[in-house]
């Protein structure tokens, strides 16, 4: 362990002693260290998907404004299009987020941030599922898919401009009915965002659990910081008493050896 000595001589390699010892009692530390790591990675997706959802809810209104008339009496086509058009990116942006956080790779075997935690996947389904319901009272149009927005095999949302082109010029009211009306799709769509991004909604919940679980295993480090600074004292302390202890033998070790080799040159 870094002790060298000649005969019972001192030489003792204290520094490199104790932080061996030290290392040896720091194991723990590393761990709870990783689990901060870990926390922080979930804070920070979660973060991530809270600002997705935003935008998801940003463009969910701007498409519900867009589908009604201008003053002009009519809806304005280019900009319901563009509206349109922005409403699915930002759909297929949030869906990307969430399979991203949520991603296992099977070659290295290890999984993303938020890799088996059901809230993302659980919000992706429940708008989902709001999507592709059904308004009543819109006329000919029931559905996003009668508007020409439909989903993909994958789940990403894509657009059939002809058909909502031609909702636009037959049937403008029943498309204002079916994306603003009091149960059209962006406004069903609005409250579900807004109660998902809310204090009490899952994101806000998952991000103040994980933060606590954070402070507790901040107040563990510092805790055990403490205990690893007087473990490194009380190590220094213990072999500095012992290196002098083998000094103080080395000594008398030599006047022994000193004493006897006198008497035997006295006794020839």
């Amino acid at each position: 362990m870094g002790i060298t000595a000649s005969g019972i001589g001192s030489g003792l390699d204290i520094n490199s002693l104790v932080a061996q010892l030290v290392k040896a009692e720091s194991r723990p530390m590393a761990l709870l260290q990783g689990q901060q790591r870990t926390i922080k990675a979930k804070i920070s997706s979660y973060g991530q998907l809270s600002s997705a959802l935003a935008g998801f809810q940003t463009a969910a209104r701007t498409l519900g404004t867009a589908s009604q008339p201008g003053t002009s009496g009519s809806i304005d086509a280019a900009a319901l299009k563009t509206a349109v058009t922005g409403f699915a990116k930002a759909w297929n942006d949030l869906r990307s987020t969430v399979a991203t956080q949520t991603a296992f790779n099977e070659v290295t075997r290890t999984g993303a941030a938020l890799h088996g935690d059901s809230g993302p996947t659980s919000l992706l389904s429940q708008l989902r599922t709001t999507m592709a319901g059904f308004v009543a009272g819109a006329g000919s149009l029931d559905t996003l898919s009668d508007l020409g927005i439909s989903f993909q095999k994958d789940g990403s949302m894509s657009i059939t401009d002809s058909k909502l082109q031609a909702a636009i010029d037959t049937v403008p009211t029943d498309v204002t009915a079916l994306l603003s009306g009091a149960s059209g799709f962006t406004t069903r769509l609005g409250t579900q965002l807004t109660q998902m991004l809310s204090d009490t909604g899952i994101v806000n919940l998952r991000t103040e659990g994980f933060t606590a679980s954070l402070r507790g295993l901040a107040r563990r480090e510092l805790a055990m910081q403490d205990r690893l600074e007087a473990l490194e004292s009380r190590y220094r302390a213990q072999f500095t008493r012992l290196d002098a202890a083998i000094t103080r033998m080395q000594s008398t070790s030599n006047w022994l050896g000193q004493q006897l080799a006198s008497l035997g040159k006295n006794g020839q």
